[in-house]
């Protein structure tokens, strides 16, 4: 999606939400850690292409969450492929015994 197809009353609120980045996460990576978990941000690059991160946060010794080197950036285009391709996973865990599927209803 390019940035500059929103109408024109929105584009410019939308650039600032976009370069500041929005936040759709985090969840946390285990179970049992709550000091890592994976966030999901929606940015832009260069005020024109709008990007998903989603990246490892782990927490510093302040107790806050920092960002770390590790992470996927991909196209906001591509966000329906990852999440077929995230179901496809989640469809093989199942069938082969390494997610509950009771507990996560």
């Amino acid at each position: 999606m390019r940035v500059s197809s929103v109408p024109p009353d929105k584009s410019q609120a939308l650039n600032q939400q976009l370069a500041e980045g929005v936040c759709s996460g985090p969840t946390w990576r285990t179970r049992r850690g709550r000091h890592t978990s994976i966030q999901a941000t929606l940015k832009t690059i260069n005020g024109s292409w709008a990007f998903l991160n989603l990246r490892i946060f782990e927490m510093d010794s302040a107790g806050c969450m920092q960002p770390t080197a590790r992470g996927v950036t991909s196209s906001v285009t591509n966000i329906f492929e990852l999440i077929k391709l995230i179901a496809s996973a989640q469809r093989r865990a199942i069938a082969l015994g390494l997610i509950d599927t009771e507990t996560k209803k």
